[in-house]
């Protein structure tokens, strides 16, 4: 996966919780994910958006209670001790926040974004054939991880989406292609979040 596609989502994961959620996160290496991974063991929770339009995919926080508890307490300036419908509001909207922060500077022009759901962890499904970049944030109180699994449409790459806000304002930021991850690491930076 393009680079170009993974460091939107690095910028707009660390403005959000510096600006909204004003929660400090400190930011660990990239990987490809191993898919016999079992991620759902280690954040069992996961906040999923589907983008559609210039790149197809999906985006997903995948969290433990705790950090969830934490985070919506945060963002909602009062403490919560249960995941309920409040909890899974508020982590929709911080994820809704980060995929609509990261999108415009995604190459290619316009994409969509689909409503939050927050769902367990092994019931995500991704895009077949496609890689998952793991990207974890390490907070006070655990790790949570954002997966990234996008694909450039190739009709999209032509400039015919003109007057869009967004449109092409990606263009000047995408790196040279190539993987974005080491995977010799993926297994470890993410096993670190049981510790």
């Amino acid at each position: 996966m393009n680079v170009a596609y993974i460091n939107p989502f690095l910028t707009a994961t660390t403005n959000v919780f510096q600006t909204m959620v004003k929660m400090p996160i400190r930011l660990g290496k990239p990987c490809l994910r191993d898919e016999s991974q079992r991620l759902y063991k280690l954040c069992p929770l996961s906040a999923v958006i589907a983008l559609s339009g210039a790149a197809n995919g999906v985006v997903v926080m995948c969290l433990t209670p705790r950090v969830a508890l934490t985070m919506a307490s945060a963002l909602a300036g009062r403490t919560f001790e249960k995941v309920d419908d409040e909890v899974r509001d508020a982590l929709g909207e911080i994820v809704n926040m980060i995929a609509g922060s990261a999108k415009k500077d995604l190459p290619g022009g316009l994409v969509t974004i689909s409503t939050p759901r927050l769902v367990d962890t092994a019931q995500v499904a991704y895009p077949a054939g496609r890689p998952v970049i793991s990207i974890p944030f390490d907070t006070s109180v655990g790790r949570f991880i954002i997966e990234v699994s996008l694909k450039e449409e190739a009709a999209a790459q032509s400039p015919s989406s003109g007057g869009a806000a967004q449109g092409g304002s990606g263009a000047k930021t995408a790196a040279p292609a190539g993987n974005a991850a080491a995977p010799a690491d993926g297994a470890d930076s993410t096993k670190k979040a049981a510790a």
